[in-house]
């Protein structure tokens, strides 16, 4: 959905549109994807050729967020944004070309290995919002990069299982650095409840570019302290958290009944960065820092969390939906 629309504080309101164009043996694809944004006023797309054996020529002009893993639903995040300057990213533009080969492992897992030759830009902020104020978009440096990708992923089972296992880990060897991150997941049944427990994690050399920082703190890692304060060129997060079902008032429209439960999730969640840039905004942390919260979910979508830093002796409110359906939002 964020593809055909979305909202941020350094493109405004974006508008996209795209096509598919395949072979009649569907041995190759032309996929195109092209926004605008009306504060910014730039435009940036997307081209890419693939062939069913997995290869990939793709050329690209981008916003992209510093983190590889999102905090907040895209379209949350743009509602937030237009109506009250609460932006959850931190932007920088690549434009360059890519080349890169895909093959499956058994049913739903792959490698990927990429090569690519992109310029780094930083953003300033363009837009204005219907209330609040937005922060400013850090400086996230600027130059040209080659960069080399291995990736390894397996694909989450999907919707409301009771057992899963995902995850992705990417190595990364660009001029002057070599950086190793990934995040992964697993739920596990206990009767009638489920256990989650989350990890992302991140280590880097020296020569470690602005815009490849691993960073933490806020909404989506540790929601006791403020948004992205923490970071630097090694990261790690640990998120655990009981899911259980609990009463619940049961909503009535015509024939249609909501369930008379929802999931009562408490958790706690550690986090650690250390090794600060000499440039960018964030600090190391001293030790590790940590939140315990309780969330809530309702008809499997809707999501409600609150987190108190033991640190920053602070509490914390969220709402999102899901992370299942982030990818389509």
């Amino acid at each position: 959905m964020s593809e055909l629309i979305h909202v941020n504080r350094v493109e405004g309101l974006t508008p996209g549109a795209g096509f598919v164009w395949r072979t009649p043996d569907d041995g190759v694809e032309v996929r195109g994807l092209g926004s605008y944004g009306f504060s910014d006023k730039q435009g940036k797309g997307v081209l890419s050729l693939t062939s069913m054996d997995g290869l990939e020529l793709s050329a690209y002009r981008q916003v992209r967020d510093i983190d590889d893993v999102p905090v907040i639903a895209p379209l949350l995040n743009s509602i937030a944004s237009q109506e009250f300057g609460d932006d959850y990213g931190d932007y920088y533009r690549a434009t360059g070309m890519r080349f890169a080969v895909r093959k499956g492992i058994g049913a739903r897992s792959e490698w990927r290995v990429s090569l690519a030759r992109e310029h780094i830009a930083s953003l300033a902020v363009h837009a204005s919002s219907a209330t609040g104020t937005y922060r400013p978009n850090p400086a996230l440096g600027a130059g040209s990069f080659n960069v080399a990708t291995f990736t390894l992923r397996r694909r989450s089972e999907g919707f409301a299982v009771r057992r899963d296992v995902a995850g992705e880990t990417t190595l990364e060897v660009g001029t002057h650095y070599v950086r190793l991150g990934g995040a992964a997941h697993v739920l596990v049944p206990l009767g009638s409840s489920r256990l989650l427990t989350r990890v992302q994690f991140g280590v880097a050399s020296d020569g470690l570019p602005v815009h490849r920082a691993f960073v933490l703190g806020g909404r989506g890692t540790l929601l006791g302290d403020p948004f992205r304060v923490w970071g630097g060129r090694q990261a790690a997060l640990l998120h655990v958290e009981w899911r259980t079902p609990v009463p619940f008032i049961r909503l009535s429209a015509g024939p249609a009944r909501t369930p008379g439960t929802i999931i009562l999730a408490p958790y706690a969640a550690l986090g650690w960065a250390g090794d600060a840039l000499p440039v960018g905004p964030w600090a190391a942390t001293t030790g590790t820092r940590a939140t315990l919260g309780l969330g809530a979910e309702w008809l499997g979508v809707f999501r409600v969390e609150a987190g108190y830093g033991l640190q920053s002796h602070r509490i914390h409110a969220a709402f999102d939906v899901t992370r299942d359906f982030w990818d389509i939002l």
